[in-house]
């Protein structure tokens, strides 16, 4: 079995980031707002369907690199549904408290 690289400071912050956007149920909402299922992201980031749901469900969190495949597909998708990229940032170091106040736009579409 191949050991896989290390993440960087900037992936291991995306990561922090899409596992937020799975447990307040953003990611989810992004995705209905596309009207794309979980069996479509899942073959799109190559993992199950059962998995993006128990993602978006907060049952389980998403694996690191899975997380990237994730977050790049969340923000292609919402670019694509007409939006600018999600919050660039929420991890712990960011700072933001109080997401909607910080990205109003992306907080009322997805919600």
């Amino acid at each position: 079995m191949t050991a896989r690289p290390h993440l960087t400071v900037t992936q291991l912050a995306e990561v922090a980031r899409v596992r937020a956007l799975c447990t307040t149920g953003v990611a989810a909402r992004i995705r209905h707002l596309a009207g794309l299922t979980t069996h479509e992201i899942a073959t799109t980031i190559g993992t199950s369907h059962e998995s993006v749901r128990r993602w978006e469900t907060g049952r389980t969190r998403p694996n690191p690199h899975a997380a990237l495949r994730y977050g790049d597909a969340l923000d292609r998708i919402w670019y694509a549904i007409g939006h600018g990229k999600p919050m660039a940032v929420l991890h712990p170091s960011s700072g933001v408290q109080d997401g909607p106040a910080q990205f109003p736009e992306y907080w009322a579409a997805a919600s």
